[in-house]
Formats: C-alpha cells, structure tokens, sequence
C-alpha cells in the first residue's frame, strides 16, 4: 500500500497529467475484457482440487484442456479485438494528436497483457487448488516489485507511456 501511495504521485509528476490520464484510461478500459473470464478461473480451481483429491487424473487432464483451449480462444479474440480497437481508441476519447501514436501503441500492449494475464489465470487457478499459495504469492509479489522499480527506472531516465506498457507486459 505504501509503494502505491507513493510511485502513484512519482508517475503522475513524471508523466504529467495527459499523459497519466492516458495511462489510466487504457488500463481502465482494457481491464473490462477480464470480465470474459465469466468465472472459470474459480471453476478451475474448484474441479482441480475436486479431481486431485479423488486422483482422478483423467478428468483433470479434461478440466485442464477444456480451460486451455477456452483461454486460448479468449486470449487469440482480446488481441484481434484489442488490435482493433487501439485504432479508434484516440478518436474515440479524444486524446490530443501529439499522445495518438503512444495511445494507439498503449492500447494494443495492454489488450496483449490482459490476454496473456487471462491465459495465466488457469496456471494460478491450478496452483491454488493445490493449495500451493506460495508460490502464487511469490510470484505475484516478484512481479509487482518489478514493475514497481522498473517503473521508477524508466521514468526517471525519461521513458513514457509505451516503455511503461511493454514493463507491465514482460511482467505478466
């Protein structure tokens, strides 16, 4: 909470305001396409740890496959529909002509990212119904340290919004 409240105000004044807003509003927007998850994640989690307790690998191995193949779709349909929409996205909420090629760029990394963070929610669902917390947590706080100094790195030797992007990208 502590290196939120303060990298919050660090990457605004390094940003600036549009340019932050930008940044905000790409995410906030592009986080909606998690809600396609409609909830098998947590189904995920449930039938493995049903199927590991029974040791009944034959049907893990279908819950398994069932959740690639329905992630994989989704990811493949976020990064055509992302690609798509990084191309309206500047007309559509006006962003000023000198940010249009970093949002449109923007855009299409993070439509990316949410893909990929999607297809790697079945890996983590399948972590946690084997009870296997740590290394969730570890991974999840790995990733969230480097963002955050990486973060910190690319702004202050001047980097902007697609640096940033591509960071939160391999941090997925």
């Amino acid at each position: 909470i502590g290196a939120g409240l303060l990298l919050q105000p660090y990457i605004i004044r390094q940003l600036g305001s549009a340019r932050y807003g930008i940044w905000a509003l790409v995410f906030s927007t592009l986080d909606y396409l998690r809600l396609f998850d409609f909830g098998l994640r947590s189904s995920i989690v449930n039938f493995t740890a049903r199927c590991r307790a029974r040791q009944d690998y034959e049907r893990l191995n279908d819950v398994l496959s069932t959740a690639a193949l329905y992630f994989g779709c989704l990811a493949v349909a976020i990064i055509a529909f992302s690609l798509s929409f990084c191309q309206v996205f500047p007309s559509l909420f006006k962003v000023p002509e000198s940010y249009r090629s970093d949002s449109i760029v923007l855009a299409a990394i993070v439509g990316i990212s949410v893909a990929i963070g999607l297809f790697s929610s079945m890996f983590t669902g399948v972590l946690e119904a084997f009870q296997r917390f740590d290394l969730v947590n570890h991974a999840y706080t790995a990733a969230l340290f480097v963002r955050m100094a990486g973060s910190v790195v690319l702004l202050y030797f001047g980097y902007g919004l697609v640096e940033l992007g591509i960071l939160a990208l391999l941090c997925q």
